[in-house]
């Protein structure tokens, strides 16, 4: 998908990729300033590298520090003074006189963050995910999203109206949507590619646009004119108009620039890990995320498939075990037999073995949940692979089964770990029914609960072996079993 000469590898526990193009980095002439500070051009990569050109400054980088998710967008201020970088869980990072307002690293996101647009003060900036929500800080106020819609392709990249008093977001299929004082020029939704459009360059007074393919081809609206495009580029990922909108750059992932119309030349070294796009301080065009993610989801190791459950199918799912009690839920289900989950912990497994084998001897699956019931959202890439890998291998020396799901302890997930677990071969699963059995609500409450979401759609119950007191979890079982099997339910285990 990038063409060719692209390579995998890891650095600092960021996830980059190597793209070498005849020529990368090498402008179509010699370097030229282009005046003051406030007219220069920052590129970012992966890594969070920041790289300052035609007489622009240097205002500071994360290149070489641990990462949680890939950099994936960069925006400038208005003074040229500063800027941000935005990771793919949409983690903001803010340089110079860009002043950090609030991101979204942490939070749990339906979709990754693959977009991030400035406000015209430099006192605000937007994320957009790939489902075309939109997250708005500091004086950035919120103009409407497709957060929601259904899309024909996911969302690319968000750009900026002059003003900031609007956005425009574009689809990988070239989709335009426009919010606020943004106006719709035209897209090439429905139109048949001959790659996908990776981001937007706006002109300079909002009066057209240009879409940017991934093979450098460049499609004009409004008053935006075609000066030429770039294809044969391997990857192009951003595209910024010169200050009169009489010309503009693109920047491919390799960092290869090339100028059109009045656009000066430039010259960039070769980028250590992929560029991410362009910004100026009138403007920002980053679209490498979904290429990103596209690679990553083709190059990592694809887990084990996990098949919600269909109408009339629930899956009871015990978390934070083994325990005292686990023994007494296994009789529960094996005298009306009922297959189950265990998301184990791991200090509890590596404590019980017995009980893991129990769970399997019974005929249970035995999955992930964590070694120490951590907040996997708050570590690193490795603190995420020892929690995960330590408990799967816990639960392989006492079954001689390696599990195939994990659960992140909370719900607490983004982007970051669901790839991380991923690449260990561990599917995320979640639920989406919740008694709230470890708050000891009482045996009647907790079968009340779940037999209120019996609707007849797939269910997934989430409730406790461990953790502490289960001893109305078991009283309870019983009646759930009964009741759901009287509504039509049949009982099913989950990743097998």
């Amino acid at each position: 998908m990038f063409g060719g000469g692209v390579g995998r590898l890891w650095a600092c526990g960021v996830l980059v990729l190597a793209a070498t193009v005849a020529g990368a980095g090498v402008a179509d002439a010699a370097a030229e300033p282009l005046g003051s500070v406030a007219s220069g051009l920052w590129t970012a990569n992966t890594a969070g590298g920041v790289i300052a050109l035609g007489g622009a400054s240097s205002h500071g980088g994360i290149a070489g520090s641990p990462l949680h998710a890939p950099v994936i967008a960069l925006a400038a201020t208005p003074t040229g003074g500063g800027y941000w970088l935005a990771a793919l869980d949409g983690g903001v990072f803010s340089f110079g006189d860009a002043h950090y307002y609030g991101g979204m690293g942490g939070v749990r996101l339906n979709q990754p963050v693959v977009g991030l647009a400035a406000t015209v003060t430099g006192r605000g900036y937007w994320l957009v995910g790939a489902d075309g929500g939109v997250f708005s800080f500091g004086d950035a106020h919120f103009y409407g999203s497709t957060g929601g819609m259904r899309l024909n392709q996911p969302v690319a990249a968000i750009v900026a109206t002059p003003t900031g008093h609007g956005y425009w977001l574009v689809a990988r299929d070239g989709g335009v949507f426009s919010f606020g004082d943004a106006h719709f020029y035209g897209s090439t939704g429905g139109m048949r590619l001959n790659a996908p459009i990776s981001t937007m360059g706006i002109e300079p007074h909002g009066r057209g646009y240009w879409l940017l393919g991934r093979d450098g081809g460049v499609f004009t609206f409004g008053a935006a004119h075609f000066y030429g495009s770039a294809l044969g580029m391997s990857l192009a990922v951003g595209l910024v108009a010169s200050r009169t909108g009489g010309g503009y750059w693109v920047v491919s992932s390799s960092d290869q620039i090339r100028a059109f119309g009045d656009a000066a030349a430039l010259a960039a070294p070769r980028a250590t890990s992929p560029v991410v796009g362009l910004a100026s301080p009138w403007a920002s065009s980053s679209g490498l995320a979904l290429p990103l993610l596209e690679y990553l989801a083709a190059h990592t190791q694809a887990p084990p498939a996990f098949s919600w459950p269909g109408p009339h199918q629930v899956a009871l799912t015990f978390d934070d075990g083994p325990s005292p009690y686990t023994l007494g839920v296994l009789a529960a289900l094996t005298q009306r037999s009922v297959p189950a989950t265990f998301f184990v912990v791991g200090y509890e497994a590596a404590a019980n073995p017995d009980l893991i084998r129990a769970e399997v001897n019974a005929g249970m699956s035995v999955e992930d949940h964590t070694r120490d019931h951590a907040d996997l959202t708050r570590l690193s890439l490795a603190g995420i692979d020892s929690e995960l890998q330590s408990t799967a291998d816990v639960i392989q020396a006492a079954s001689g089964k390696r599990p195939r799901c994990f659960r992140p302890p909370y719900g607490a997930t983004n982007s970051t770990v669901i790839g991380e677990a991923a690449r260990l071969g561990l599917t995320q699963v979640l639920w989406n029914v919740d008694p709230s059995d470890y708050t000891r609500p009482g045996t009647a409450s907790i079968v009340s609960r779940v037999l209120a979401a019996a609707n007849g759609s797939g269910l997934v119950v989430g409730i406790h072996d461990g953790g502490g007191d289960r001893s109305q979890t078991i009283a309870a079982l019983p009646a759930i079993i009964d009741g759901l099997r009287s509504r039509g339910y049949s009982f099913v285990r989950l990743c097998t």
